[in-house]
């Protein structure tokens, strides 16, 4: 009997923290900073931090697309969601876009989800995709997500939520060069398979 209330007890707890990590990621970027040695040790721990969230609950949104789309975690449930974090004066975040599509057409048939947030306004966004193809769902600066996922690292971030709404995998950055045209689509294709066999 014993060993089960243990065993309770860690699921509970485990339960707890997946539920808190993305707050306690925030509340750790809030804490003052008071010297240039506080500033190199959080974006030195940003990374840490980041990969921590890993097995956390997804935090939640309620958003509409550019094109007026209603987009939720909870109405997304059972379906594997792919995000993309990203804005426009970022070199490696345009420079993955093809690799990005070539996802989007590829799972196209299959319960997966793809969400770009996007930090600019809507008006630049709508703008750039006049330019340019980028066929994940689109979401603008309007809302605060950037925030609300913890995107401390750096841009682009890549992100895989599983059906149950938690996050099984982050990636952060990119590539500028040639080897943007295929490392997100060989970083997120795994990782979506992996999911969508669950």
């Amino acid at each position: 009997m014993k060993r089960f209330v243990v065993i309770a007890c860690f699921v509970l707890s485990q339960q707890a923290f997946s539920q808190g990590c993305f707050q306690k990621c925030l509340d750790h970027l809030t804490q003052p900073l008071r010297s240039q040695e506080d500033v190199e040790a959080r974006l030195a721990q940003s990374e840490k931090i980041i990969q921590n969230l890993v097995g956390c609950d997804a935090p939640d949104f309620n958003v509409k697309t550019i094109t007026g789309e209603s987009l939720s975690l909870k109405e997304l449930r059972g379906k594997v969601i792919v995000a993309n974090f990203w804005f426009e004066a970022c070199a490696p975040c345009i420079t993955e876009i093809p690799a990005l599509n070539k996802l989007v057409e590829e799972y196209q048939n299959q319960e997966v989800v793809f969400i770009a947030f996007g930090k600019d306004p809507e008006a630049r966004i709508s703008k750039f995709l006049s330019e340019k193809k980028f066929e994940y769902k689109m979401v603008s600066g309007k809302y605060d997500v950037v925030n609300d996922f913890c995107v401390i690292s750096g841009f682009p971030m890549n992100m895989v939520i599983d059906k149950e709404g938690v996050v099984r995998f982050i990636k952060v950055g990119g590539y500028a060069d040639d080897r943007a045209n295929s490392a997100a689509y060989d970083m997120l294709k795994p990782q979506i398979d992996e999911v969508l066999r669950r």
